[in-house]
């Protein structure tokens, strides 16, 4: 799935235009790299964690850890 499918699954599930889900995507975005930037860990129960790690022998990287319900999908 990319953006646009995304967005246009948000438009169907909130009962929103897509104009309006795409305001809330950029939204949820920014709203993540902005922490994650700022090195805070951004936790969604169920999702799973977006966090920036430090390595000293290479750059900055971000990681997103798995959450419970999201693990438990897979199988």
């Amino acid at each position: 799935m990319n953006e646009s499918e995304l967005v246009t699954a948000i438009a169907e599930h909130a009962s929103v235009t897509k104009e309006g889900a795409q305001k809330m995507f950029s939204a949820i975005t920014g709203s993540i790299t902005d922490a994650v930037a700022r090195d805070e860990a951004v936790t969604v129960d169920g999702l799973g964690t977006f966090q920036k790690r430090h390595r000293p022998e290479t750059t900055n990287t971000v990681t997103f850890t798995a959450g419970k319900t999201l693990r438990a999908s897979l199988h």
